[in-house]
């Protein structure tokens, strides 16, 4: 779904992606933050979402019975993606929602929603960092019997988070890789830089041969040019001074027209 993907990486650049001095979950300091929620709460990104991230499970050849991840970045899209499974061929899939810490009244469950001892289930994050979230939500599903079959991210940030899963023996598949979303692009595409951007790119050396420009003309042909010009600016403005003379030479045009027509 190549079209679906690009209109993802779009969105995500549109509404999540911000530039700036940010410390993240894991307490690094970083130059860019990704708010995915802002897309993973949106319509188009459910829409976009709920189809890519069940294909993403079916090419990956999981069966889970439930999706779900650590409350709230993974609870938009296991909803999404529960709902694509829907109206699909396949059996339905399921979504549940693991809380940061047991709660203390009602059931005192941690894992809320569509999960029982036995199911097997992936674990859904939305941006995977340094892994933690993914990771505290695998324990906790393991913990309570369940089995995780594989992590989904919408979008991994290439900072070491990956491996750390996939080294607890929990592959891993990510829908948007961070180099996408810090690569400029419009509707999807890779935009060009500005003008003044590439005059002044540092891959541009000083020995680089200089751009073409506008050959210069011989003072005599230069001359003629200028005097085409003027005239032709002089005619504009006497036909804007003279409207009625070009009413009577637009109805003479139609008229010689009309009579050619017959």
């Amino acid at each position: 779904m190549p079209a679906a993907h690009d209109a993802l990486v779009a969105l995500l650049k549109q509404r999540s992606v911000k530039f700036g001095d940010f410390t993240l979950a894991s307490g690094a300091k970083s130059d860019w933050y990704i708010d995915c929620r802002l897309t993973t709460m949106s319509a188009q990104g459910q829409h976009l979402i709920g189809r890519i991230g069940l294909e993403a499970i079916l090419a990956a050849q999981w069966s889970p019975r439930s999706v779900g991840g650590l409350t709230m970045g993974a609870d938009p899209v296991s909803y999404a993606i529960a709902a694509a499974s829907a109206g699909r061929h396949i059996d339905p899939i399921d979504a549940f929602s693991v809380r940061k810490e047991a709660k203390q009244h009602g059931t005192g469950r941690r894992i809320e929603g569509n999960f029982a001892a036995g199911d097997a289930v992936v674990v859904i994050e939305d941006v995977i960092t340094s892994g933690a979230s993914a990771l505290l939500a695998i324990d906790a599903v393991r913990h309570e019997g369940g089995t995780v079959i594989g992590v989904l991210a919408v979008v991994d940030r290439e900072a070491g988070g990956v491996e750390k899963i996939e080294a607890a023996g929990v592959p891993v598949v990510a829908l948007v890789k961070a180099s996408e979303l810090r690569a400029p692009c419009w509707g999807g595409r890779r935009m060009r830089r500005p003008r003044h951007a590439r005059a002044s790119s540092p891959l541009r050396s000083p020995s680089s041969p200089p751009r073409r420009q506008r050959p210069e003309l011989p003072p005599q042909l230069d001359m003629r040019a200028h005097e085409s010009r003027q005239k032709s600016i002089e005619h504009h403005r006497e036909r804007k001074a003279r409207p009625e003379f070009t009413r009577r030479d637009s109805q003479h045009h139609a008229q010689v027209s009309t009579e050619r027509l017959w």
